[in-house]
């Protein structure tokens, strides 16, 4: 997939008129490792192009770990984590936008202590659901009140992971919330819910393949809102964030190519895209 010499932090993919906009936080051809958010659009998670910045980490060191939604009126609100505020500390913000590509009319927004999202103890539009640093081992769930106002909930997920992304699909009439969860390690985790609020106990996903992918730091999932395809994740062969790729696995079926002339069949495929495999042809043979 992409390589671009960078840290990776939660991935976000959001169709849009028969693209893909893949969004992330990162740090790209600057001198400096603060996080920002930038996206890429693709076609067919082969090639990618048209990089922008959307969101400087403005007043903050980093502005990171992207959430990216586009609702029904077409407005594309963008939540991000942004360290450190005036305590120290890592907080979710949130930014408006009307396009995908500006939020609040601005280019690539400066991140502001005003964008902090504010929680109140006190059934909005947005959900969010974050891991607690102060209380590691519990993942929250809170509910948007109006603009950046966001209600605290209660306990989703009782789990030493972050997660990083949610997402909704109804079948047969039910609701199912797929949940993906990493912990800057060589594995990812998902959990299933019912209703949003409540998640079942985690259950192991993925490892890594290799040296190249041994620490999985971001993950989003791949999907119309109809099908699941697959999974991007950023990951690197160290652990200083700062040297990794964007990898992607998909769910198809498995193709086994089965050649004459005595050879064995070729069962080792990978996926080109999130509808293609690529399949090692066996040696040649020489008659002599």
């Amino acid at each position: 997939m992409e390589q671009n010499g960078i840290g990776e932090a939660a991935i976000r993919l959001v169709p849009d008129g028969g693209v893909w906009r893949v969004f992330r936080g990162a740090w790209v051809g600057v001198p400096t490792g603060n996080d920002r958010i930038y996206s890429r659009v693709t076609d067919d998670f082969c090639t990618f192009r048209n990089r922008t910045l959307h969101n400087d980490h403005g007043v903050f060191g980093h502005a990171c770990n992207c959430s990216v939604v586009r609702l029904p009126d077409g407005s594309w609100p963008l939540g991000v984590t942004a360290y450190p505020d005036t305590n120290g500390l890592n907080k979710p913000a949130m930014f408006a936008g009307a396009n995908g590509v500006d939020w609040d009319g601005a280019g690539p927004r400066q991140a502001a202590m005003t964008d902090l999202v504010e929680m109140r103890k006190d059934d909005g539009k947005l959900r969010m659901l974050c891991s607690d640093y102060q209380r590691w081992g519990s993942i929250w769930r809170s509910t948007q009140k109006e603009g950046c106002r966001f209600v605290r909930d209660g306990v989703s997920l009782a789990a030493r992971r972050m997660v990083n992304d949610v997402k909704l699909f109804r079948t047969g009439g039910k609701k199912r919330y797929p949940m993906v969860l990493h912990a800057n390690g060589d594995r990812l985790w998902y959990s299933l819910s019912t209703d949003g609020m409540t998640f079942e106990p985690e259950k192991q996903m993925a490892t890594n393949n290799g040296p190249e992918d041994r620490h999985m730091v971001a993950i989003g999932w791949v999907t119309d809102g109809k099908a699941l395809f697959g999974y991007l994740f950023g990951a690197g062969a160290v652990p200083s964030l700062d040297r990794h790729r964007i990898f992607a696995r998909w769910l198809q079926k498995r193709v086994v190519f089965v050649p004459t002339g005595g050879h064995q069949p070729v069962g080792e495929t990978r996926a080109s895209g999130l509808d293609g495999a690529r399949i090692p042809a066996p040696a040649a043979r020489t008659r002599g």
